[in-house]
């Protein structure tokens, strides 16, 4: 399962207690375990072992396939040509304060889209979707849920010219919230303006007040698929703990929507992988230490932490 971890980005101490990570994993949110929750990953990257054999040679395979076609389309004959793209400012660091509400909006599978803008309709080279393109080369539903995979294939696609387009589509929303439909829209549900505080190539992050004013991410008029996550910041010595929070997805009464603004999980950001188990059960699942969660790798070797209180032998692991 070494190219499993490797496929979907999961960093695994100890592959003898492989089971016992991926459970780590499953219960640290979406983000990290997948849409479907780690146990659909694993499902998928059988299915896909048991049809094409090595999967690492597949995905080398299917790789090189999908940059072949990708280079091949106008989509990128385009997106090479174009030299009016601005070179719009993005901020290199981004200072967040404790106990301010966040909101990042960030573009989903931003490298895609990035190309798609470049797709012309009467081609649809590229497919309406992601998904739709990796059909085109026939891979495996698997490789669609890696984004390791997908940084792979688009990171042979000229990728400074496209994070340049990654912001000139971020700024099509900013100009939106800003402009005057932005400002009607407010206006009509009584809605206060969000503070943009830092931009990057493929995503905003802006301030606000109250949780009703986060509707007006959902206003017409948008161009490009966003995920819309909001988040307050806790600083945990060197690292960040996120309080993620969900929102509708739809346009309602600022009331209603204000109060559909709700918990839904915790994220560690910024923490070294020698320490993210460690962390990760102290401070997001809030759980007493387990011996495995204390393992990391060092020069390709098998390394613990050590913690007053836990007597912990390597011995049983020196081969893994």
């Amino acid at each position: 399962m070494r190219s499993f971890c490797k496929l979907f980005d999961m960093n695994v101490p100890s592959y003898e207690d492989l089971g016992y990570y991926l459970g780590i994993y499953d219960r640290l949110g979406p983000r990290i375990a997948g849409r479907n929750g780690v146990s659909a990953l694993v499902d998928l990257f059988l299915d896909m072992e048991a049809e094409v054999g090595d999967p690492y040679e597949y995905k080398l395979k299917k790789g090189d396939e999908a940059v072949s076609f990708l280079k091949s389309t106008r989509a990128f004959e385009e997106l090479n040509d174009d030299n009016l793209i601005k070179d719009l400012k993005v901020d290199r660091e981004v200072r967040l304060e404790a106990g301010k509400r966040y909101v990042s909006v960030d573009l989903r599978m931003a490298n895609w889209q990035a190309l798609k803008r470049y797709d012309p309709p009467f081609l649809n080279e590229l497919g309406d979707t992601y998904a739709d393109f990796l059909a085109k080369v026939g891979a495996h539903p698997a490789l669609l849920e890696s984004k390791h995979f997908r940084q792979f294939v688009f990171g042979h696609a000229n990728p400074k010219r496209q994070v340049r387009a990654q912001r000139a589509i971020v700024q099509e929303l900013i100009d939106l919230l800003g402009g005057k439909d932005g400002v009607a829209f407010r206006e009509e549900h009584g809605l206060s303006p969000l503070v943009l505080e830092f931009v990057k190539f493929d995503e905003a992050i802006f301030s606000y007040s109250d949780p009703a004013d986060l509707m007006q991410l959902n206003m017409p008029g948008k161009k490009a698929d966003f995920r819309m996550t909001p988040f307050e910041v806790e600083f945990v010595e060197d690292f960040r703990i996120h309080s993620i929070w969900s929102m509708p997805g739809e346009v309602m009464t600022a009331s209603e929507f204000g109060q559909k603004v709700v918990p839904s999980h915790r994220e560690i950001v910024g923490c070294s992988g020698h320490r993210f188990f460690m962390q990760a059960k102290r401070h997001i699942l809030r759980e007493p230490l387990d011996e495995r969660d204390l393992y990391f790798r060092m020069d390709g070797n098998l390394a613990v932490w050590k913690v007053d209180g836990m007597g912990i032998s390597l011995d049983s692991h020196n081969n893994i």
